[in-house]
């Protein structure tokens, strides 16, 4: 008796707490942000409450990575996969940045993407923004 008030004791909160985020699940609504996404290297300006977001792309089995330097942090990070005509595409790899600032000033993103050949050389790419 006293194992099953135990056992009792233990599934009967964590019943509660799933149901009760489930029904909070149904009834949020989703968060609108503003997003700044870059389609060269040339320096932009954001203002406080955007996200940036940076795309890496290499090839499959490589290495993708973001550095920040600045008033800023990294916020997500996204493995993407592509579909076409119901099929996963194969072959490419894309990683998604989303760069949220946390104070004004200029913000520099370099995304390095390595090669899965031991011999290949990284390619490094760099973004820079200002916070205002």
């Amino acid at each position: 008796m006293k194992y099953f008030i135990l056992v009792l004791g233990l599934v009967v909160p964590s019943l509660v707490l799933a149901t009760s985020d489930a029904s909070l699940a149904a009834d949020a609504k989703p968060a609108k942000r503003d997003v700044v996404v870059p389609n060269d290297t040339t320096p932009f300006s954001v203002q406080r409450n955007q996200a940036v977001r940076i795309t890496g792309e290499g090839i499959g089995g490589g290495k993708i990575t973001a550095k920040v330097s600045g008033p800023a942090t990294i916020l997500t990070e996204n493995v993407v996969s592509h579909v076409q005509d119901g099929h996963l595409l194969i072959g490419a790899d894309y990683r998604d940045f989303e760069i949220r600032p946390t104070g004004k000033g200029r913000v520099t993103v370099t995304i390095t993407v390595t090669p899965p050949q031991p011999d290949s050389e990284p390619t490094v790419t760099i973004y820079q923004f200002r916070v205002k």
